[in-house]
């Protein structure tokens, strides 16, 4: 017999929902849903999990919201896929309900002693670990399901629920993760005494590289990408509309079976141009495949940061210009920056429109990139054998990559 739910107004969440938006289709749906009748009638209550929604109402106190989530939820589950560990906000979820917990990072910058923290495999783990994932600081973090565990590594739960649908494993999965939310949520955990600033937390996942099948002398099957932030973007919350360059980034890796690594840099912190233009320098002497992207902005500092780096020379890649306040501004931009470059070993070009477009820019991008490096070893090389024209590629709205196939 099912207990009487009772009223949740005054109760803490039970579990936090922690994932990558990219990640979200019909089967994240329904798994969510399904854990939570599960655990509401476990728990013999309503309101028993949190899940960031976007926010389109003006005025809504966004981070509030989320960072008092945070703090009263008193177990964190976490989709474990590729475009979750390359969510920088993912990181900073997870770095905050670890403080919370009153763990610290061992030695090796490895979490232990977590017991509030219950990972969801959501993929496959052969294909999680191909691209260096979870992070090394997480290595000490177990999966939580015991009970067929060979088909859910072999599978991931997404896999399994495509495949059977809501019954037979899933099920007994599904009852599992519920029970031990249940169970972990006593007794009581408290607040941290000070609420944190979701834009100070620290991304635990960058805490150390992941050491996972992520290869030491580079080479062009490793994508390094970074993004650029003017001092205005950073801390600001993300929206479901918003084209993500981290999830395109990741998409491209995982669909080339590359190794994606992702740094994100704020123009106003510390001297950015120069330790990015030394990570550049340096993935360039691995032939790496390197790709920078940046909104058009304003933003004087930004827009110098950029043009220093193309000035400096020195490495190969592409520099993509997301579109800003408008399409034409972008391609605008673009063009400026093409001007700024000392030679030709950087493409430049503006990826306007949808997500779907700038998954097609990049994608064409990396795998022109990867095939004159793998072709000649030296993307300088077979760029100078052009002539003596010494620009970078620019590539207007409707010619994206046409010089990079």
């Amino acid at each position: 017999m099912t207990p009487p739910v009772t009223s949740s107004s005054s109760l803490p969440y039970l579990f936090f929902f922690s994932y990558a938006r990219y990640d979200r289709n019909k089967y994240l749906e329904r798994f969510f849903e399904d854990l939570v009748e599960k655990v509401g009638r476990k728990a013999a209550r309503s309101g028993v999990s949190f899940r960031d929604l976007p926010r389109i109402e003006p005025g809504d106190d966004w981070e509030a919201e989320l960072v008092d989530a945070l703090q009263t939820s008193q177990t964190l589950l976490c989709i474990y896929t590729p475009y979750y560990f390359n969510r920088e906000y993912c990181g900073k979820e997870f770095g905050i309900f670890v403080q919370r917990q009153g763990v610290s990072l061992d030695e090796n910058g490895v979490v232990r002693g977590s017991n509030r923290i219950i990972p969801v495999l959501w993929m496959k783990e052969s294909d999680l670990q191909r691209h260096g994932f979870p992070p090394s600081a997480l290595q000490a973090i177990q999966y939580s399901v015991t009970q067929h565990i060979d088909v859910y590594r072999a599978k991931g739960l997404e896999g399994i629920l495509r495949e059977t649908g809501r019954r037979g494993p899933y099920q007994t999965i599904l009852e599992e993760l519920s029970e031990l939310i249940v169970n972990r949520s006593t007794p009581l955990l408290a607040a941290l005494p000070h609420p944190p600033t979701l834009g100070k937390a620290p991304n635990i996942f960058a805490v150390t590289p992941a050491p996972v099948s992520r290869p030491t002398h580079g080479g062009p099957h490793v994508l390094r990408a970074f993004h650029l932030l003017a001092g205005t973007e950073a801390g600001a919350p993300e929206t479901e509309s918003a084209v993500s360059p981290e999830a395109a980034i990741a998409d491209v890796g995982f669909e080339l079976g590359m190794t994606c690594v992702h740094q994100t840099v704020n123009a106003s912190v510390g001297d950015a141009g120069a330790e990015l233009l030394a990570a550049l320098l340096d993935a360039t002497s691995r032939n790496e495949v390197v790709v920078v992207t940046a909104t058009s902005s304003r933003d004087a500092l930004l827009q110098r940061l950029m043009e220093g780096l193309l000035a400096s020379g020195g490495w190969r890649g592409a520099l993509v210009i997301l579109p800003g306040t408008s399409a034409r501004a972008a391609a605008s931009f673009a063009s400026r920056l093409g001007d700024a470059a000392a030679g030709d070993d950087v493409i430049v070009t503006a990826a306007l429109g949808s997500a779907a477009e700038l998954h097609s820019v990049l994608r064409r991008l990396v795998e022109g990139l990867q095939r004159r490096i793998v072709a000649t070893g030296d993307l300088r090389r077979l760029l100078a054998e052009r002539g003596p024209e010494r620009r970078p590629l620019v590539s207007g709205p409707r010619e994206n990559l046409r010089n990079v196939a």
